[in-house]
């Protein structure tokens, strides 16, 4: 099995995460968010990540085989597009900082696609990160990340006046690759993107800042090859 491992470069951490993509709509309400707090002078760290994009994440893990590539459109095409509302927001704690999230209810759609991704890395033998493990999963999508506490207090407390809950529906499956430094994620790029149910390959969103990208200046794997 040809598989690729993590390497650091110049200080910087790659790792790779399994992402479930939203509608345009619930997207773009999402980055309005973002947007928000970053106006707001509250935080700017959801916009300062090169290629952000508002997403759930279902697993990360530190490499990736050729295998993983030809299985997951297989993963896409078991599952139908599914409606999510996010009713609650949320904070998480750490010492790289706090994160402050919207925080989905929890249907049925959404444990079997991220029961299935968790199945498809036992069976390659790619271990996830325990967070992603099916008793310690917390499905979220990130609002402000890496935040000393008094902007998380005032990060939270913007978000005690939006209407709850937000509608959306989860449409794809995307693989990112990221570059951490100092335990925060700085760029965050798309490799490649299935549509549920049809587990077609979708085209991925080109890099808006590809001056300032740092998977065009050490890029690792070809994906192209991969898939």
């Amino acid at each position: 099995m040809l598989r690729y491992n993590l390497q650091s470069h110049g200080g910087h951490e790659r790792s790779f995460g399994l992402v479930a993509l939203l509608d345009p709509l619930s997207e773009a309400t999402i980055r309005g968010l973002w947007h928000e707090l970053e106006l707001a002078g509250i935080t700017a760290s959801l916009p300062s990540i090169v290629c952000a994009q508002p997403h759930i994440t279902l697993g990360t893990f530190t490499d990736v085989c050729k295998s993983l590539l030809h299985d997951l459109p297989a993963l896409a095409s078991a599952c139908r597009p599914f409606g999510i509302a996010f009713s609650s927001i949320g904070v998480f704690t750490g010492h790289n900082g706090a994160t402050v999230f919207l925080q989905p209810t929890v249907t049925r759609e959404l444990l079997e696609l991220q029961r299935g991704m968790r199945k498809l890395m036992q069976r390659l033998h790619l271990p996830l990160h325990p967070f992603y493990e099916a008793e310690r999963w917390h499905p979220h999508c990130s609002l402000g990340v890496g935040l000393p506490r008094p902007t998380a207090t005032r990060a939270f407390e913007y978000c005690l006046d939006l209407e709850l809950p937000l509608w959306g529906q989860v449409r794809s499956l995307a693989l990112l690759e990221m570059i951490r430094h100092a335990g925060q994620v700085i760029s965050g790029c798309q490799q490649a993107r299935w549509e549920l149910v049809s587990g077609k390959r979708l085209p991925t969103i080109p890099c808006p800042h590809p001056a300032e990208c740092l998977f065009e200046q050490a890029r690792t794997i070809d994906w192209l090859n991969l898939s």
